[in-house]
């Protein structure tokens, strides 16, 4: 698993991205006193220096988008922000060059729909945002009949739906993990069947599936995660890496009332 690289790196740079840049670097750059430490110091700088110049890079111990690449980790990422009734928007105040999509709950298990859902995923496909849906479960019904809601109430919007995600943060079930599992598995299914042309996603934690039992289900990273982790980037077992990351939960966003939950996405 690894920490992707989405922002310039340079000497005096610390975090996941320095510690990913570190691990990555071949063991030939690295003097005998390298430390993997996410500290991006003198001594990855030059490291970084020597990979440059053996790729025929421009040398200057920098790691952006050329060295990121040469590397392997660099990746693409853009702005957006996720949302339910509890947010007040003002779609055409929203700073447009600064937000690439938005992801809005439209249901909750068989019969509950999100009463803003309609409104703000036409205004947001209006003003030019890729839109995706959510679904939360709390495992209360079959997959199918949960679907089904979540179906008919995306269908009645005529929205073109990037991505569609399935929500997974109930712990209050009497399911086994093995049962957790399988519901998912019918429920995704259905999201690619009915859905051909979004991308089908689980929203969830690396403590929600370790809680659950959950982690060692591979069949569930065969689907983008959208994970949440308010911390730092998130590493999700069985999940190979994020596609979309919340990264706070308190985000301010000109025309947005309060907070709002605030996402990266690997383009």
């Amino acid at each position: 698993m690894k920490y992707i690289v989405y922002e310039l790196q340079k000497n005096g740079s610390r975090g996941e991205q320095a510690l990913q840049i570190q691990r990555s670097l071949p063991i030939w750059t690295k003097s005998r006193e390298f430390v993997c430490d996410g500290i991006y110091g003198t001594d990855t700088e030059n490291a970084v220096r020597q990979f440059q110049e053996e790729m025929f890079l421009a040398v200057d111990g920098k790691v952006g988008e050329t060295t990121g690449n040469a590397l392997g980790l660099w990746r693409d990422v853009v702005q957006g922000f996720d949302a339910s009734h509890y947010q007040t928007i003002d779609w055409n105040a929203l700073e447009h060059d600064k937000i690439n999509f938005c992801i809005l709950k439209a249901t909750e298990g068989a019969t509950y729909q999100d009463p803003k859902f309609f409104k703000n995923s036409i205004l947001a496909f209006q003003t030019g945002l890729d839109v995706g849906a959510y679904h939360y479960t709390s495992f209360n019904n079959s997959p199918f009949a949960e679907f089904e809601k979540f179906y008919t109430t995306c269908r009645h919007t005529e929205v073109p739906f990037n991505f569609m995600y399935l929500d997974l943060e109930h712990r209050s079930t009497d399911l086994t993990n093995n049962e957790i599992s399988d519901w998912v598995l019918v429920f995704m299914k259905l999201v690619d069947d009915f859905f051909p042309k979004a991308t089908a996603g689980i929203y969830t934690s690396s403590n929600y599936l370790r809680e659950m039992g959950l982690q060692g289900f591979n069949a569930l990273s065969k689907y983008s995660l959208w994970a949440a982790d308010w911390d730092s980037q998130p590493l999700v077992v069985p999940f190979e890496s994020w596609t979309t990351w919340q990264y706070t939960s308190q985000g301010k966003l000109d025309g947005v009332d309060g907070y709002v939950d605030l996402n990266r996405r690997v383009i």
